[in-house]
């Protein structure tokens, strides 16, 4: 059955902190009995009086196509669950601002199109400036990971804080606040700081098949005010590709060096490099299998220097890279 819309007043400051629905905006006549959701939470009013807040299945995820971008009315643990397109792929996501204040970012993939359910919480980043490898990381990928320049305010320096949830509501456009808080504890943190020059923090997820009901379920904290760093998440795309590189990974460049090339096809997720299929430090790279991605194996690969701008024999000769956790570093050039 179809959601009807249609207006109604409330005696708190949203759905799931009110106790009756109304019709009349001086709240003395209570709704009919029946569901009511505000976007965020779904509860039934029975009696005259609000039940307690139930699960939403199409309140829960909103498409990709919407392209939502999370941005804080304030400090919060914002949560959204997008529901990915049924396109083979790869599905990047941006966290914009973090020089404004630290974010603890833990991304979750559900559905047969992620390859696990464990988060998703290693970035690359624009510029190389104030890192110490392309892999950004905190120490326990599992956790809610926090990244930041500085640590901007007492929330963020203390082990736990008290947040209020926000939650996307597709009527507003808006995140809006449930009226539940939680502690959250900041110490899966960088071993030390980026550089406020770092840039914009970058991921590819691959999305290994093409059907439907795949979702990726975002939650971002924001411990410091006033201002706030965004995250973005794209639809899954196909990625471009070159051809040309070793399949198995070795443990030095010189032993990669000394591989056979095959023509297999790799993807380029771009970071850095600005070119379809010229891999820079810090792009993401993926072994294509028919239309699935797959991160490669940690280790050094061997590549004609022609996909590799940042090799300098040019055509017709070889490079090796380093791929951690899919993302490029330590390009070099193979002896002629």
């Amino acid at each position: 059955m179809a959601a009807e819309y249609t207006q109604k007043f409330l005696n708190g400051v949203n759905l799931e902190s009110s106790t009756i629905v109304y019709d009349d905006i001086l709240l003395t006549t209570p709704a009919a009995d029946g569901y009511y959701s505000d976007g965020l939470v779904v509860r039934r009013q029975f009696n005259g009086f609000l039940l307690d807040v139930e699960d939403c299945p199409e309140c829960s995820s909103f498409d990709c196509i919407e392209n939502i971008t999370i941005i804080p009315p304030q400090a919060s643990r914002c949560v959204i669950t997008y529901g990915i397109n049924a396109v083979q792929g790869a599905v990047k996501v941006t966290i914009k601002g973090i020089k404004k204040a630290p974010i603890g970012i833990n991304i979750v993939g559900g559905g047969s199109g992620f390859s696990t359910n464990s988060p998703y919480n290693t970035f690359s980043s624009t510029s190389p400036s104030g890192i110490a490898s392309n892999l950004i990381a905190a120490p326990n990928t599992s956790l809610d990971s926090y990244f930041y320049t500085s640590t901007s305010c007492t929330a963020f320096s203390v082990p736990n804080y008290s947040l209020e949830t926000f939650k996307y509501n597709p009527s507003t456009n808006l995140f809006e606040g449930t009226g539940s808080s939680n502690t959250y504890s900041s110490t899966n943190k960088l071993a030390s700081s980026l550089n406020s020059t770092t840039g914009d923090l970058i991921q590819y997820i691959p999305k290994i098949d093409a059907s439907a009901g795949n979702t990726l379920r975002v939650f971002a904290t924001y411990f410091c005010t006033p201002s706030f760093p965004t995250v973005n998440v794209s639809c899954s795309t196909t990625l471009p590709t070159a051809n040309n590189f070793t399949l198995n990974p070795q443990s030095t460049a010189l032993l990669a060096c000394t591989e056979s090339l095959s023509g297999a096809a790799h993807a380029h997720g771009k970071v850095r490099g600005t070119v379809d299929g010229q891999f820079k430090n810090g792009d993401y790279i993926f072994k294509t299998i028919g239309n699935e991605y797959f991160k490669l194996v940690d280790g050094y690969y061997k590549s004609v220097s022609s996909n590799f701008p940042e090799a300098t024999q040019g055509s017709g000769n070889t490079c090796t890279f380093k791929s951690t956790d899919g993302v490029i570093s330590e390009v070099a050039d193979c002896n002629p």
